[in-house]
């Protein structure tokens, strides 16, 4: 089904949540941007970092981390959609759900736990798509990154609190993405970063080239 709209993703940085004006800010840039089906995704903030130092004490293998951090997007996913009770959630991803919601303006949370559950069988994903790979290489980069893929988005926008330095050359230089991004962005059309925590939410470009620009 042809969409009337574009479908842009939008991942909300973990690092945002110690901002009291998010919400806000969140609906005042949705409101500046180019009419799209906005679908937003959490990320996993400061109980990532927990669950990290809690895996160098303990010893739990890097799988078992990685589906912790995806309960920790979770519980952001679910508190940040019940601040913003205009949105939708979206939380089945087959064929008929997905072709439902082609043609649908507005607002909407992706449920992390439900897609990457869906991204783990490769029930509807892309010939030649293999899962997301289990462990530390992926963030909720990578994730935002394979469900544009996925859900045929044109856009995928990072809000982040920082502005990548001008002097990488890598879209993984210094940690700003993960490791596994420059695999997981591969096609998507459109990719932007955002520094949301500055005024005017300035942004940078991402070629497929891996450069900044």
């Amino acid at each position: 089904m042809a969409r009337d709209v574009m479908r842009r993703i939008v991942k909300v940085g973990g690092s945002l949540l110690t901002s009291p004006t998010l919400v806000d800010d969140l609906q005042r840039w949705t409101a500046e941007q180019v009419p799209a089906q906005t679908l937003f995704l959490a990320g996993g903030g400061a109980l990532v970092d927990a669950i990290a130092e809690q895996q160098r004490t303990l010893g739990f293998d890097d799988r078992a981390a990685h589906w912790l951090c995806i309960r920790a997007m979770q519980i952001h996913y679910e508190m940040l959609a019940a601040l913003m009770p205009q949105c939708a959630r979206i939380t089945s991803f087959d064929a008929r759900t997905t072709s439902e919601r082609a043609s649908s303006p507005g607002l909407a949370w992706i449920d992390p736990w439900a897609f990457m559950q869906h991204d783990a069988t490769c029930s509807q994903a892309v010939e030649g798509c293999d899962p997301l790979p289990a462990d530390w290489s992926v963030s909720s980069d990578s994730i935002a990154a394979r469900a544009a893929t996925l859900l045929g988005a044109e856009e995928l926008v990072l809000l982040k609190s920082t502005t990548p330095a001008s002097t990488f050359h890598s879209a993984t230089a210094n940690d700003y993405v993960d490791h596994y991004f420059n695999t997981a962005a591969r096609g998507i059309p459109h990719v932007r970063f955002v520094n949301f925590r500055e005024p005017g939410f300035p942004e940078t470009r991402y070629r497929a080239t891996s450069s900044f620009a």
